[in-house]
C-alpha cells in the first residue's frame, strides 16, 4: 500500500511494508507542476503492466510493484487491489506515470486536484 500526501508544492509518495522492498524505491517526490493528471481506478490496474519490467516484483497473490518500461515510458506500480488504485500522471520526470493502491482513492484524486488547482 502507498500513501501519497501533499506539501509544500511537492507530491510525496511513499511505499509501504514489503512493497517498498519489492518495488526497490520507498518514496518519491515530485513537484505539482510536474503532475498532469490524476485518476481512480484505471483500466490499467486491473489489466496489469505492459512492457519489461525494470527493478521490481510481481508475486502472485501478493500483486505487483516496481518499474516498468513501456512504449511512452517507465511507470512505477505497486497495485494489489485495483479496486483501490489510483494512477497519477507526469511529466519532465525520469517516470511518465504512477499506478498505486491507496486507502482511499477519492480522496487522494481530489487532494491531488485540489493541489493542481492552488486550493486547500
Amino acid at each position: 500500500m502507498v500513501r501519497i500526501a501533499i506539501g509544500q508544492g511537492t507530491l510525496i509518495v511513499e511505499v509501504g511494508g514489503l512493497d517498498g522492498l519489492f518495488a526497490m524505491r520507498r518514496r518519491f517526490e515530485f513537484p505539482l507542476e510536474h503532475v498532469q493528471w490524476v485518476q481512480t481506478r484505471p483500466d490499467e490496474a486491473y489489466n496489469g503492466p505492459t512492457g519489461t519490467r525494470l527493478p521490481g516484483a510481481h508475486v502472485l497473490g501478493m500483486g505487483t510493484a516496481g518499474i516498468y518500461r513501456g512504449s511512452d515510458g517507465d511507470v512505477f506500480w505497486d497495485v494489489r487491489d485495483p479496486g483501490r488504485s489510483v494512477a497519477i500522471g507526469l511529466r519532465d520526470e525520469s517516470l511518465v506515470a504512477l499506478i498505486v493502491d491507496v486507502d482511499d482513492p477519492d480522496r487522494v484524486e481530489r487532494a491531488v486536484v485540489h493541489a493542481l488547482r492552488g486550493e486547500r
